[in-house]
Formats: C-alpha cells, structure tokens, sequence
C-alpha cells in the first residue's frame, strides 16, 4: 500500500494535468462570473465550483483509469504490486486529495471575486431566507463536494468497466450538465415513489442545500439526499474495485 501511494503521488506532482485542471476550473468559474454576474446566489454556489469540478475531475478520472488500459500496464502494474485494493485504494485517496485541493482552489476564487467585484452590500454576514452568504456559502460546498464524489465514483467505475476514457468522459458529461433535468423529469414520465431514491436525484444535493424549496421537485429532505449520496458513493466505489481488480482484457 506504501509503494502504492508513492507511485501515484510521483505520478500526482509530476502529471501535468492536475495542475492544468485547477487552471481549468478558475477558468470555467471566470464564465460564470462574466454569465451570472456577483449576486447572493452566485456567491452561495461558488460561481458553479461543484459542476466545473465534477467536470475537471472525470477527465482526470478516466485519463487516469482509461490510460492504464489503453497503454496495457494495468496488468504490469498489478504485477509489482502485491495488493490490487492497494493500488486501487491509493489512486482513489490520491483523486479523494485532489477534491480537497479543487476546494480550496474554489474557496480561494470565490473571496476574491466577491473582495473585488461584489458590491459593497454583498458582504458575507448578508442575511437573505435565514441564512448569512458565509452559511450558505459553506453548506452548498459541502453539498456540491458530495456531488463531485459521486461523479468521480461513477466516472471511476463506468472507466473500469468499459476501459475507454472516451465513454467515460462522455457519460459523465452527460450527467454533469443534463442529470438535475433528468432527475426532475423522471418522475413526470415513471410513476413510483422509489424513483425519489434514483442516483440522478442525488445530483440535486448542491442545489437543495442553496435553494431548500426545491424539496417539492426531489421528494427528500436535504438529509436524505445527503446520506443517499454518501451510500450510493460508496457502492459505486465498491463496484468500480470489482471493475478494476479483473486488470487487462484478453484480445
């Protein structure tokens, strides 16, 4: 698990692609801000963090699973180290650490922005439904954190079961731009009330946690759309090592 760990954080300083990806995401906030302006609500979202951070994190997700079997050296890979669950444990923890580091990327863009162009009334201790910008701030980045974790637990397992970085990116975009709709439309077109507990409703938890009146379009309290995507990331967890532990196809 040591070695594991070590050759993924080599792999971690030395790959461009993570540092290039917090450029991405300040980028992509830098849209929202030119889109949406500097109001309550853009401030609480972090101007989109959640969803441009999902999108940097399954590209980074499925370049790195995807090019473990395009370039063949998963096997290779399994073969130096002892444990698969090592190997798989120590790139999840290295992308887990990454998340972290998006944050704060995030966090540190959003004081600026509001620092130097919020006007002088947007302060952080604005109190607007009940809540201050600094509370709401803090809890839809923590809803919007569960979401990322989400997408990077399917991307991993979409990635592990098709071996294609390309589907894999292709699925998540999907999900990132077109789930909260699709979570909202479903149960218009399927009746049951387990349609409530879908993975596509989970993808609202940012959402709910900056606008609580959007209960009556989820069917769940807040809470419950936390835990559900809590355990529904877990398992896809779970099902992603199954995925990754099988290594290389034979041709």
């Amino acid at each position: 698990m040591r070695s594991s760990l070590q050759q993924e954080f080599y792999k971690f300083i030395h790959r461009r692609g993570y540092w290039s990806g917090i450029v991405a995401l300040w980028l992509l906030m830098a849209v929202s801000v030119w889109l949406e302006g500097t109001t309550f609500d853009s401030v609480a979202q972090s101007y989109d963090w959640g969803r441009w951070a999902a999108l940097v994190m399954s590209i980074l997700v499925a370049t790195d699973f995807g090019g473990e079997y395009e370039n063949e050296t998963i096997d290779t890979l399994f073969y130096k180290n002892t444990s698969r669950g090592g190997v798989f444990l120590a790139k999840l923890l290295i992308l887990l650490g990454y998340v972290l580091i998006l944050s704060l990327a995030g966090g540190i863009f959003t004081m600026v922005i509001q620092a130097t162009r919020a006007p002088s009334t947007l302060t952080w201790d604005l109190v607007v439904n009940h809540q201050s910008l600094w509370n709401a701030t803090l809890l839809t980045g923590l809803g919007a954190s569960g979401m990322v974790a989400l997408i990077t637990a399917l991307t991993i397992g979409v990635t592990c079961l098709t071996r294609s970085k390309i589907v894999a990116m292709g699925f998540s975009f999907v999900l990132i731009f077109t789930g909260p709709t699709l979570a909202g439309a479903l149960p218009k077109i399927i009746d049951g009330l387990w349609i409530k507990w879908s993975p596509l409703n989970m993808l609202q938890l940012a959402s709910q946690v900056a606008n609580p009146a959007l209960k009556s379009v989820t069917k769940l309290s807040t809470a419950q759309l936390a835990w559900g995507t809590t355990i529904y990331a877990v398992i896809f967890t779970m099902l992603s090592y199954l995925f990754f532990s099988q290594g290389q196809r034979s041709k």
